[in-house]
């Protein structure tokens, strides 16, 4: 039919097949009926009707028909015997051996085939299943055309059924094997559009598959083809006459269901008294330990290929719930839960215990797979965690794939057989994190905690007792009674009844400790049981090593007992032994014999008797310890302090433990000892009796001071001294006597070093948490981490929760500072919990107080001054108080400053009194300073700040201060500048400043700064005169000029004006404006950002542009031009030019004034040129041309060439020699140094013909330091300066005495303080003068090793011919270093050394001549050596010891001097007027006077020299020239 389903087709054909099967049956005997009819019955006709209707049937029906013959054929009824149906597949499906029928001729007559009655006696039926899992039978009577084309729907009725003694047979519903014999049914069938059966009376008995046969009571029903009726039917049945099962099948369309949806199976049973064996019966193998009987419903619902399965039944030990799934093609699945089931009633064998559980059943090719869940139950006494179990059910055991018991902290998974008799063999793991909250374990080790894992081997016999687990188990942070091991590993074997376990374990043990004491770790054995236990065990950790060897354990039942015959413990060098005897431990007493521990003289003995209740009097307790060194204390706990000395005494305690025990305790220390705290001995006693406490100690030297403290307490006697003593009264006193605090060094205190003595006393009274103290520390020499000592007293006092604290300190100038500090604080909270100090502090009033008193500020201790300005020329005090609580924190600050310096620290401002005063309050969040300025008593400065100040924030959490907005306004108004510290130094006039800042230390800070002046002056200033004539003058100073300087900072340009008006009609004009970062606390360079500056200079004072220069002075000239840089500073543009003209400037480091000075800088790029810059010094002329290279604003190459005409050399003003030629320099300049060469040209030096008096050094001796003006030691790299001279070109030098031409190569280096010299200088000719007699020097140079010591190694070759001597010389020869020549002197004449020097003195070797020359070459070496030693002597014994010199004059004469410095002997009194004085003695021999007599005629003298104040000296001289011919003179000299 179009439009028809599949599904709807199938049904339709599977009715149609149902009619054409029923009308076959009915209306193949109605045909042999006719026939009879017809043909009477007579034998012929039978064989033919049943012909015709085999043949007849086939054709219609998919099966296949066959009457073995027919017995009877009339109208009335038809009886065939031997009747045969086959399925499509040939199979004999149906026998029937009887067949009778009655056709309904009324009903014949109106049309209808109808049948009063069928019956069928004995038979057959076989059921085959096919591919849909039917019976074939069913496909026999399938039509062969099942749409005929033509005819009227079939209509047929069979009023009346009846069948008897039919067997069954086959399978059905995957049941193989089935037989249900002696089938008795009545019925009704009806056959039109759907097929209607009805069956009633339904009786059998089923004889097979199974061992057991069940007879069916009753069943009545009805099959209807018609989709809204469907199939119902109703049973009984009974096994045994007890157990019975009745049930009721629907088998229908649901509700609403579609024509294609498939039909859905309802069957629901009641069971009664069914045994449950009969599962096993029914091949579930799993059921085979079951046993008991089952009632309750079993209800199988749901489409016929997936049916569901549910149960309620009550058990004989409980109700099970079974829920599941039987698909068709699938294994079936079902789930059974019970709820405190009776496993010992149900499960043969098992042990007598409940479970509430759930469980869920699988049938599978090898098995029934099973999973499983139950919670926890009791087996016995003990309490079974939840289990999760899979497994298979064997036929003769149980395979755990997997078990699993959740534990409190973990799981044991198990998997292995387990029997149906509970013996079994399973490999097991466990994983417990926290034993101590596992019951199973703490049933059998209470109290032991921690973490524990194991893996082994468990067997169980049948009846699950005895167990044998062998395995190892691995424990972590063990706790049990007063041992803690950090990691536990037993391997061995637990085995035997759970109420009498043996154990036969190996131990491995770390990270051990008893009673609260590190014993490291190691190995032991544990083996006995159940009553008697043998163990030993070796634990060590460094420096410490306990052995127990043979310790048995041995249960008393009630009571454990432990004997340790052989212990040794190994502490640090030290090797104690001991033992343990009878040590007994129950749950309500102990008790030890003795305790015995020696090493050499040290002994320590315990016993103990302690029962575990009050009211016991019997308690005792005693400890004696004799020579014990404190060191064991350390090799006991690494972590305990490092004591020396030695304890001897004895503790008793008697009586009642849990009452108030009679407690006495004598002992004392000898040479104890503690880090640097040495040899100090003490005592200490206590006793305590009935309530009342008292002790005393005292631990000290003589050299160290004492420490004693007295303890007295009172408890009530009421409760337990456990429970009271934290309630006592108690009372302590400590007493400092001469202590040394250098002892607190040795203890781990949060102080700074302390160094001095103290006294004190200290009071404490009270409860144990609750108490009152107070004391007072004095010391007179308190150094504080090396300071200065100071004088210190401190006050301590806390009373009924209020607590105050002061603290004064002084020095030698006088009193120092004080601190007071007074709060409301309940100390036991602080003390129990100091993370609540904060809030308690936020609430409770509180105020901290300091001062500063009246001082020089260059008297505060330096590690104070190390931390601020130079404040040597001020004189201030301070005061602040900062106050706290219930309110919002509140602070008030108060601080003078007052210059004082003087013209012996400061050149000026004193006479000014400059005076500030700060004023500043920090409340309501806001801070509000304000600062005022005095000059000669009249303000001359105001400046006030304020912002946010969250004082209560930042005291509650420092971390969080950060410098808050400011807004500052500051003005000063024509103040004086001359008058203003530090200012007056290097300027004077009036000058106005105002300042305006807002927001600073943000992100958006604005500052506006303008200053004025209309008659600045820049000036530097000196002090000249000693004593009271010491004065200030004006050393150098320039013109009146206006100044004008605007500046302002804002949104992240700084940008300043500053405008110079000068005498002279010039002008200066510079504009900046440079980028920066605005951020917060302090705004910083922008780098990258653009930047713009430009000067304009008109007729500007060269004097004012290098003022700041301190080596230039006198200054003249002007300058005249322009520069401009703009870019970023990483690469700025720079262009311009500068001229200067009409220029004078004096040298002041050399005496040098330069005229004339006059040049062009030329500032284009990235290049500075100058061009002819030259100068000019009396007639001597130089100049210097070249470029500079910038690198941005640095400059970084340089080319210069310098060129000097006759240039003076000046050294103080004295010309030391005057340089023509030029010289280029180049090289490369940099942030670490500079690395240039310099090659010169052709070079003169030549040297004065008198050089004049020697000029007196102005700069500072390296061996003299001025108190105040110490040198600074720079923390940065030194600039390094590396030049390589190159005079290969040659040059020379030329004096009255000698002239040299010299070539050079030399490499020098300078690193501040060090001068290194490399290269070498070669004297090519020269010539100089010995005696008075001139040396050309032949050969000659100077090497130097780049060493920093200046000492050149020499080699000088010179000859010098004698007059009258054709062909003969002298020639002398120098070599080693400079700093100790060798010299010698040879001859062509004679190589004795006197005869030499005769030659060059005297000119001849006459024999008297030779004398004398002999003499004078040992006077002239005498002088050599005299000098020589005094230079060594006056290192030794000062300016005291004459200096000896020996010199040649121009005439060849030898002159030989000795004087003596007597300036620091001259008298106090008159250092004003004479400074220095210095007398001198010398002898002169003159060559002149040789000529004409033959021999040197003497000539000697004495001078005086003496110094006046302004550089003026003069000296007198008194001498002889022989012959009785006086002389005398008197030189004045003046050096400005």
């Amino acid at each position: 039919m179009e439009g028809e389903t599949e599904e709807a087709f199938q049904k339709r054909t599977w009715t149609r097949r149902g009619l054409v099967l029923l009308l076959w049956l009915v209306v193949s005997p109605a045909i042999l009926l006719l026939m009879t009819w017809a043909h009477l019955d007579g034998e012929m006709a039978r064989e033919a009707a049943r012909s015709k209707v085999n043949d007849f049937v086939s054709g219609e029906m998919a099966g296949e028909l066959e009457i073995g013959r027919i017995e009877h054929l009339h109208f009335d009824r038809v009886v065939a015997h031997d009747v045969i149906v086959r399925d499509p597949s040939g199979r004999e499906v149906i026998r029937g051996e009887t067949v009778t029928i009655v056709p309904d001729l009324a009903a014949a007559l109106d049309g209808m085939l109808r049948f009063s009655s069928a019956t069928l006696e004995g038979g057959e039926l076989l059921l085959v299943e096919n591919e849909e899992g039917m019976p074939t039978f069913l496909d026999s009577f399938s039509a062969a055309d099942p749409t005929p084309s033509t005819g009227e729907p079939f209509h047929a009725i069979v009023d009346d059924i009846h069948l008897s003694g039919v067997t069954v047979t086959g399978e059905l519903l995957g049941v193989q094997g089935l037989r249900i014999e002696d089938v008795v049914a009545e019925g009704r069938m009806e056959f039109e559009e759907f097929v209607r059966i009805e069956l009633g009376g339904v009786n059998g008995r089923v004889v097979a598959p199974y061992p057991f046969v069940a007879t069916l009571e009753t069943a009545d029903g009805a099959v209807d083809t018609d989709p809204e009726v469907g199939t119902e039917f109703r049973f009984a049945t009974h096994i045994d006459d007890d157990e019975r099962i009745e049930g009721v099948l629907n088998y229908s369309p649901a509700p609403g269901a579609a024509p294609e949806d498939p039909y859905i199976l309802d069957l629901q049973l009641e069971v009664d008294n069914v045994r449950a064996r009969r599962l096993r019966e029914v091949d579930l193998a799993w059921a085979e330990p079951l046993t008991g009987r089952l009632d309750g419903t079993v209800r199988f619902h749901g489409p016929p290929d997936d049916l569901a399965l549910d149960a309620n039944l009550d058990s004989t030990g409980g109700r099970l719930i079974v829920e599941g799934r039987i698909p068709s093609g699938a294994p079936a699945e079902v789930t059974i839960a019970s709820g405190s089931l009776r496993l010992a009633d149900v499960y043969e064998g098992a042990p007598d215990i409940e479970i509430d559980g759930r469980f869920q059943i699988t049938d599978e090719e090898e098995g029934t797979r099973f999973v499983g869940d139950a919670e926890a139950f009791m087996f016995g006494e003990t309490r079974v965690p939840p289990t999760h179990i899979e497994g298979m059910l064997e036929e003769e055991r149980i395979r755990l794939d997997r078990a699993v018991l959740h534990l409190e902290t973990g799981e044991v998974v198990a998997s292995g057989t387990v029997g149906y008799d509970l013996s079994g063999d399973m490999e097991v793991e466990a994983d417990l994190r926290q034993v101590a909250r596992e019951p199973l374990v703490q049933d059998i080790f209470d109290g032991l905690a921690g973490s524990a894992r194991f893996r082994g081997r468990l067997q169980l016999e049948p009846g699950a007792e005895p167990i044998d687990l062998y395995g190892r188990w691995v424990l972590t942070n063990v706790r049990y009674g007063p041992a803690r091991v950090g990691r536990l590993v037993a391997t061995g074997r637990v085995a035997g009844p759970l109420d009498a376990i043996v154990v036969d374990l190996g131990l491995e043990a770390s990270e051990v400790t008893a009673f609260e004491r590190a014993m490291g770790g190691g190995t032991g054995r544990i083996a006995g049981g159940p009553s008697r236990y043998v163990t030993s065990m070796a634990l060590a950790r460094p420096g410490q090593r306990v052995v127990v060897t043979n310790a048995v354990l041995q249960d008393q039942g009630p009571s454990m007992r432990v004997d340790i015959p052989d212990l040794v413990a190994e502490l640090g060098d030290t090797k104690w032994s001991g033992s343990v005897t009878d040590l007994e431990l129950a749950d309500a007493r102990m008790a030890l014999e003795r305790l015995t521990l020696t090493n050499g003289s040290q002994r320590i003995d315990a016993s103990a008797r302690w029962r575990f209740a009050r009211g016991d009097e019997g308690d005792l307790l005693r400890i004696e310890t004799r020579d014990l060194d404190l060191a064991v204390l350390r090799a006991l706990e690494p972590s305990a302090p490092d004591l020396a000395g030695t304890f001897q005494g004895r503790l008793e305690v008697l009586g009642d433990f849990e009452g108030h025990p009679i407690l006495t305790l004598d002992g004392e220390v000898r040479q104890f000892g503690y880090r640097d705290v040495r040899e100090l001995d003490g005592r200490i006693q206590a006793t305590y009796q009935r309530g009342s406490l008292s002790g005393t100690a005292r631990l000290g030297s003589a050299d160290r001071g004492y420490l004693a403290l007295d303890l007295r307490g009172v408890f009530d006697t009421a409760a337990p001294l456990a429970d009271t003593y934290e309630y006592g009264a108690y009372e302590l006193e400590t007493r400092l006597e001469s202590v040394d605090l250098t002892i607190l060094q040795a203890f781990d205190l949060p102080l700074v070093p302390l160094e001095g003595r103290a006294d004190g006393e200290f009071t404490a009274s009270g409860t144990w948490d609750v108490f009152d103290f107070g004391g007072n520390v004095r010391s007179d020499a308190l150094r504080i981490d090396g300071m200065k000592p100071l004088g210190t007293r401190a006050r301590i006092r806390y009373d009924n929760g209020a607590m105050i604290i002061h603290i004064a300190s002084e020095d030698e100038h006088g009193e120092l500072a004080e601190m007071e500090a007074a709060l409301l604080l309940d100390l036991t909270t602080a003390i129990q919990q100091p993370e609540l100090v904060s809030e308690m502090l936020a609430f409770a009033p509180w105020r901290v107080a300091v001062r500063i008193a009246p001082r020089e500020l260059d008297t505060l201790p330096p590690r104070i001054l190390a931390q601020l300005p130079d404040v040597s020329r001020w004189r201030g005090s301070a005061a602040m108080t900062i106050r706290g609580g219930a309110y919002q924190p509140r602070a008030d600050l108060i601080a003078d400053l007052e210059w004082v310096g003087d013209i012996g620290r400061t050149l000026c401002g004193r006479e000014s009194s400059p005076r500030f005063t700060i004023r500043g309050d920090l409340s309501n969040g806001l801070a509000d300073i304000a600062v005022h300025g005095l000059l000669r008593e009249k303000r001359f400065l105001y400046a006030h700040a304020t912002g946010p100040a969250p004082l209560g924030d930042w005291l509650g959490d420092p971390g969080s201060f950060t410098l808050p907005s400011t807004d500052v306004e500051a003005f000063v108004e024509r103040v004086p500048l001359q008058d203003i510290p530090y200012a007056c130094e290097v300027a004077a006039g009036p000058a106005t400043v105002s300042l305006s800042a807002s927001g600073l230390f943000t992100d958006d800070p604005r500052v506006e700064l303008e200053v004025s002046s209309d008659a600045v002056v820049l000036r530097q200033l000196e002090a000249v005169g000693r004593g009271s004539q010491r004065r200030v003058v004006v050393s150098a100073a320039t013109d009146p000029f206006e100044l004008r300087l605007r500046s302002l900072l804002a949104q992240d340009v700084a940008a300043a004006d500053i405008e110079g008006t000068f005498g002279n009609g010039g002008s200066a004009l510079v504009r900046i404006d440079v980028p920066v970062r605005a951020a917060a606390p302090v705004p910083t360079l922008d780098l990258e950002g653009e930047f713009l500056a430009d000067a304009d200079l008109r007729g500007t004072p060269l004097a004012t542009a290098l003022f700041w220069m301190p080596s230039i002075g006198d200054v003249e000239g002007t300058i005249d031009g322009f520069v401009q840089a703009d870019g970023t500073f990483l690469d700025p543009e720079v262009s311009g030019q500068l001229a200067v003209s009409e220029g004078h400037i004096e040298l002041k480091s050399f005496g040098q004034r330069l005229d004339g000075v006059e040049g062009t800088l030329l500032l284009e790029g990235d290049r500075i040129t100058l061009q002819d810059v030259r100068a000019r010094d009396g007639d001597g002329v130089t100049t210097i041309a070249g470029d500079v290279a910038l690198d941005g604003l640095m400059p970084s190459d340089v080319r210069l060439r310098l060129r000097a005409t006759e240039f003076p050399v000046r050294e103080e003003g004295s010309i030391m020699a005057a340089i023509t030629g030029d010289a280029v320099l180049q090289g490369s300049l940099s942030t670490e140094g500079f690395d240039g060469e310099v090659e010169t040209g052709n070079i003169v030096v030549r040297l004065p013909d008198d050089p004049g008096r020697d000029p007196i050094s102005l700069s500072a001796h390296p061996e003299i330091r001025v108190a105040g003006h110490e040198r600074a030691v720079s923390s940065e790299d030194p600039y390094v300066l590396r030049l390589r001279v190159d005079a290969r070109n040659g040059f020379q030098m030329k004096s009255p005495d000698f002239a040299a031409d010299l070539v050079a190569e030399l490499d020098v280096t300078y690193e501040d303080p060090a001068l290194r010299v490399g290269g070498g200088v070669e004297i090519s000719s020269g010539s100089f003068e010995v005696f008075g007699k001139r040396f050309e020097v032949e050969r000659g140079w100077l090497a130097f090793d780049g060493s920093d010591t200046l000492d050149p190694q020499v080699n000088l070759v010179a000859v010098h011919p004698l007059r009258g001597r054709p062909g003969d010389t002298v020639t002398v020869t120098a070599g080693g270093r400079l700093s100790n020549p060798t010299i010698q002197f040879s001859s062509t004449v004679t190589n004795d050394r006197a005869q030499i020097i005769a030659m060059l003195v005297s000119g001849n070797v006459r024999q008297d001549t030779v004398q004398d020359a002999g003499r004078q070459a040992a006077d002239f070496l005498a002088g050599v050596a005299a000098g020589v030693l005094s230079l060594s002597l006056r290192e030794e014994f000062g300016s005291y010891f004459p200096t000896i010199a020996v010199q040649n004059d121009q005439l060849g004469g030898t002159r030989i001097s000795s004087g003596v410095n007597f300036e620091d002997l001259l008298p106090e009194a008159v250092r004003d007027i004479v400074q220095g004085l210095y007398l001198e003695g010398f002898v002169t021999t003159s060559a002149q006077g040789t000529q004409t007599t033959g021999q040197a005629t003497p000539q000697g003298g004495v001078r005086l020299e003496l110094e006046f104040p302004r550089g003026i000296s003069n000296s007198y001289t008194v001498g002889s020239q022989g012959e009785g011919n006086a002389t005398w003179g008197v030189d004045v000299t003046w050096q400005p």
